[in-house]
């Protein structure tokens, strides 16, 4: 084994890769006593994945501090933590110039760390902050504090994951990265000093890329060296943590070298820190707030199973898939959709929230089930896996698929396609008019839910979601026959009607039975009898030729 490859072997020690293609941490440090928790999602008992979060944070912490070699050197680490879920948001290393102390023991900083790795993770919620420092032959704890509560960073996890590991990918494009960077960092000549700043981009726990922001350096004479493997395993082991974050993010690396007079190179990542990009344009903090929660969820029972994640997330209603569908297309900035000819699609989803969504929730039953199930698929690899894991063929499709939506969108609906939007838009009302739920759902026949513009005519708006709840109103259905009459004499007056005359046929029937809408009885003080009439009376004016 080269000697490159040995120090490679340092870091994966506490990192075991499995069959299961995760990096899982080596056991015998101990676990400390859990606090019984209920799990926020779903019922979930999460004791597990709080001990293994445990697990992992002990074990990627020593896999940084096993390096640290200088005594009277401090570390201190950022975390937020929140129901037993533990997301690095900061680091820094300090006076790591001094004399090199004695070996430590793995199981002995797990005692070090008990205090705050033990019951106290378990119950705070917000921002807690440890501060070890490196005596001659172990660690100390030399403090922890706890911060605010009320600003989560983007970043952070809510729901802790059962895995005791990292995906073995994740461990190798880490490796790969920090390779890459310590090539940018010559040390400098005898007596010299050198400082590279540099940026890791991430997305949930995969690297997309590393660039150089800064390389300035003092040299004396002598010749200079390679900054060599240990800084390369330095490097991996402080940039690990930080790919247990969501989302797209930046990490900002400061990293120093030293070649003191008759004493060989030293090299430390002196700072790593969480650079947050602005929400996207279009995307409130709100639909970004679910966004990320649906995510994390369907993050965590991926990586914990894949085959168990991938089920779950077809399970998903049409509802919740249209809102991850949109926002991971904001996430990734839509590159999916960039070499696509959908103006129409392009445009919706550049306003964003939770409007896309339900237009995207609206537009995807115009495509066959299997062609549902293949998007669904396609869609689900690029929010996990990225657009980068697509392969020839799948790009090609998926492209393909969107595509033929936007084409079917100036098309007139089925019946079937009708059928499913009617079934959608009865649960989408009923879930925004609660009060009103008992009448939906024990006489549905008379209570139906009427399309203010009718859904035959949803081809001539294709940029508008057909269900949005301004175009949805339940009425009795002695209304909804009377209201249905007359658009029967609108079709026959106007077979080839354009999108403004469905409009102004659809504001002059407002203004006649709005006061039936949203309601289960009769309004006081007007007549269906003649709010029918009247209604006609206005039709006619606007097409002379309806009888």
């Amino acid at each position: 084994m080269s000697h490159r490859a040995f120090l490679w072997s340092v870091l994966a020690a506490c990192l075991l890769v499995g069959a299961s293609g995760c990096v899982t941490p080596l056991a015998g440090s101990g676990g400390p006593a859990l606090v019984e928790w209920r799990g926020v999602e779903e019922g979930r008992d999460d004791t597990e994945a709080r001990r293994a979060e445990l697990e992992r944070a002990r074990a990627q912490l020593w896999g940084v501090a096993s390096g640290v070699r200088e005594v009277g050197a401090k570390l201190l680490l950022t975390y937020w933590v929140e129901n037993g879920a533990l997301t690095l948001v900061g680091y820094r290393a300090e006076s790591r110039d001094g004399l090199e102390g004695g070996p430590v023991d793995q199981s002995a900083l797990g005692r070090v760390l008990e205090p705050v790795f033990g019951t106290f993770t378990q119950q705070h919620l917000g921002q807690v902050q440890l501060v070890l420092r490196r005596e001659h032959q172990g660690w100390a704890l030399e403090g922890y504090t706890a911060g605010a509560a009320h600003v989560r960073p983007p970043e952070a996890r809510r729901l802790p994951v059962r895995t005791e590991g990292v995906p073995s990918r994740t461990f190798l494009s880490v490796q790969e990265a920090a390779s890459r960077l310590v090539q940018l960092l010559p040390v400098p000549h005898r007596e010299g000093r050198a400082r590279l700043v540099a940026e890791v981009r991430l997305e949930d726990g995969r690297v997309l890329g590393t660039e150089a922001r800064l390389y300035e350096a003092t040299r004396s004479g002598g010749s200079g060296l390679g900054a060599g493997s240990f800084a390369a395993v330095e490097l991996a082991s402080v940039l690990l943590p930080f790919t247990e974050g969501l989302g797209q993010r930046t990490v900002r690396l400061e990293v120093v070298a030293v070649h003191p007079l008759d004493e060989g190179a030293r090299v430390w990542v002196a700072a790593a820190e969480v650079e947050r990009a602005p929400l996207p344009y279009g995307m409130d903090e709100d639909f970004a707030a679910e966004y990320h929660a649906m995510h994390e969820s369907i993050l965590r029972r991926w990586r914990e199973e894949v085959a168990e994640g991938t089920a779950w997330v077809l399970q998903r209603g049409a509802e919740e898939m249209a809102l991850w569908y949109v926002g991971g297309i904001f996430a990734h900035g839509m590159g999916v959709l960039a070499k696509v000819s959908a103006p129409v699609m392009k445009a919706v989803l550049e306003r964003g929230g939770r409007a896309a969504a339900g237009w995207l929730r609206s537009a995807l039953v115009r495509l066959a089930p299997q062609e549902r199930r293949a998007f669904e698929q396609l869609w689900m690899k690029v929010q996990l896996e990225g657009e980068a894991a697509l392969g020839v063929a799948e790009r090609k499709e998926l492209r393909g698929l969107m595509l033929r939506l936007e084409q079917r969108l100036g098309i007139p609906l089925d019946g079937p396609q009708k059928d499913r939007l009617r079934e959608a838009a009865r649960k989408a009302y009923s879930d925004l008019h609660p009060h009103l739920q008992h009448f939906l759902d024990t006489q549905p026949h008379r209570h139906p839910i009427h399309h203010r513009r009718p859904l035959e005519y949803c081809h001539l708006f294709p940029d508008e979601d057909i269900n949005a709840p301004r175009n949805l109103a339940m009425v009795r259905d002695i209304v909804h026959r009377r209201i249905n009459a007359l658009w029967n004499k609108v079709r026959a007056a106007r077979p080839q009607a354009t999108a403004e005359e469905i409009n102004a046929a659809a504001r002059r029937i407002d203004a006649h039975f709005s006061p039936w809408y949203h309601r289960a009885d009769e309004p006081p003080g007007v007549s269906l009898v003649q709010a029918e009439a009247s209604a006609l009376d206005a039709l006619r004016r606007l097409f002379p030729e309806l009888r």
